[in-house]
């Protein structure tokens, strides 16, 4: 099994934004994390598609 490396990042966001991203990932029953890469995954696969 490979191991892909990770690193951490810090991220300010408002408050209404956080307040919705904790309440869709806790909807998906997924950590906040898991669910912000996951979004942001998907973000980087539409704009490859569309580039």
């Amino acid at each position: 099994m490979t191991v892909t490396p990770k690193k951490s990042v810090s991220v300010l966001m408002p408050m209404p934004l956080y307040d919705k991203l904790t309440a869709l990932a806790k909807a998906e029953n997924r950590k906040l994390s898991a669910y912000i890469r996951q979004a942001l995954k998907q973000h980087i696969r539409q704009k490859e598609e569309t580039q």
